[in-house]
């Protein structure tokens, strides 16, 4: 499991470490949502990525985040209602 992977989440992890090693990876604006300051700090350092503490609680978070996004991944586990609404809350920062 690579480094990120423990701070992020699994899959999380897997879709950063592919954007982070694609060819024109120093070019891409990551952002990545956490739930901790600690997280953030590790990920800021040691993976150049901007990382945002928040919840998926914080719809007004979502909606900017996604305002300024030129695309969005959503890996949260859909079991529940929430999952759904968060979808919603994220597409109408998009749209």
């Amino acid at each position: 499991m690579a480094d990120w992977a423990h701070l992020i989440g699994y899959i999380s992890g897997s879709v950063l470490g592919r954007l982070l090693k694609h060819p024109r990876a120093a070019d891409f604006n990551i952002v990545a949502l956490v739930r901790s300051r600690e997280k953030a700090m590790i990920i800021r350092s040691k993976f150049r990525v901007n990382a945002v503490v928040g919840t998926l609680d914080e719809h007004d978070k979502l909606t900017g985040l996604a305002e300024r996004a030129d695309i969005v991944f959503s890996v949260v586990r859909a079991r529940t209602p929430q999952s759904a609404d968060n979808s919603l809350i994220i597409v109408r920062g998009i749209d």
